[in-house]
């Protein structure tokens, strides 16, 4: 998990079927609270690679994106 623009992203990889060597990109959004706990806010669906790290830096992409596209700068101080 890393920290884009005040909150929490990740970019975690799933295996598309256990027989199966693709892996599916996910991104995950999470903001911190004023009490320091970590909140889910967002889960993304998103594409199909030939390999885990492929879809890994993939799911921080999506993420990155819809923190860019749906979410207003935290301010300093605000969590």
């Amino acid at each position: 998990m890393i920290q884009y623009k005040g909150y929490w992203i990740s970019g975690p990889a799933e295996m598309v079927h256990p027989n199966s060597p693709n892996w599916r990109s996910q991104g995950t959004v999470f903001k911190e609270t004023p009490q320091g706990s970590i909140v889910l806010i967002k889960r993304l669906e998103g594409a199909t690679f030939q390999t885990k790290e492929a879809a890994k830096a993939h799911g921080l992409e999506i993420s990155k994106k819809w923190v860019d596209e749906n979410s207003k700068p935290i301010e300093h101080g605000d969590r």
